[in-house]
């Protein structure tokens, strides 16, 4: 067996274990960049330039999280891997969003948890409309009423 074709196994391996990295990290970094950690989605280098954002707003997981990025879409391509990735799709969807009305990164990023979350509940079979949750809710709110006047 030559080089060659020993590589395309390590290389599909690769791709697979950089798949997960990026998804695990994906899903640590947004909540905490919804909490106002700003980088995620590359705003600041966009607007005051790479080396002032990398000074003032350094988030080297953020810079692994693109790494991994662009390492991903390089494999697939290499080894003519067209498989969809949504959540990687999503991810640089976000950081594309260029519109001056686009919110900043810690709302970029509640977005995109609810987003994953709603996604969540429907591979779940979970209804999604808030509306019965707060029904329900108000509803648990006044049994309780009920029960504190009875007493």
């Amino acid at each position: 067996m030559s080089g060659s074709d020993e590589r395309g196994p390590q290389q599909q391996q690769r791709l697979k274990q950089a798949k997960i990295e990026f998804d695990a990290l994906l899903r640590k970094l947004l909540p905490e960049c919804a909490r106002g950690r700003s980088g995620l989605f590359g705003q600041h280098a966009r607007a005051l330039g790479k080396e002032a954002a990398a000074r003032y707003y350094a988030w080297p997981d953020s810079d692994k999280l693109l790494a991994l990025s662009e390492e991903i879409a390089a494999r697939q391509e290499e080894l003519g891997d067209t498989s969809e990735l949504p959540l990687l799709s999503a991810y640089l969807g976000y950081r594309a969003e260029r519109a001056a009305d686009v919110p900043g990164e810690p709302r970029l990023a509640l977005r995109f948890l609810q987003e994953l979350k709603r996604e969540e509940f429907v591979a779940r079979g979970l209804p999604t409309n808030i509306e019965r949750y707060v029904e329900t809710e108000d509803v648990a709110r006044e049994d309780d009423r009920e029960t504190d006047e009875h007493e």
